[in-house]
């Protein structure tokens, strides 16, 4: 998140080749797979 808001609205991963993820922001900051897959969070 910046200053003045959100980055972005929507997340895509890619999972070998093809998209892995694709959904708002708030549904990959929930699942705790996701975040742990791809952010480095615990």
């Amino acid at each position: 998140m910046t200053e003045n808001g959100p980055l972005a609205d929507r997340v895509y991963t890619r999972d070998n080749g093809r998209v892995g993820f694709a959904g708002r922001v708030e549904a990959m900051q929930e699942n705790d797979a996701l975040r742990r897959a791809y952010c480095g969070l615990k």
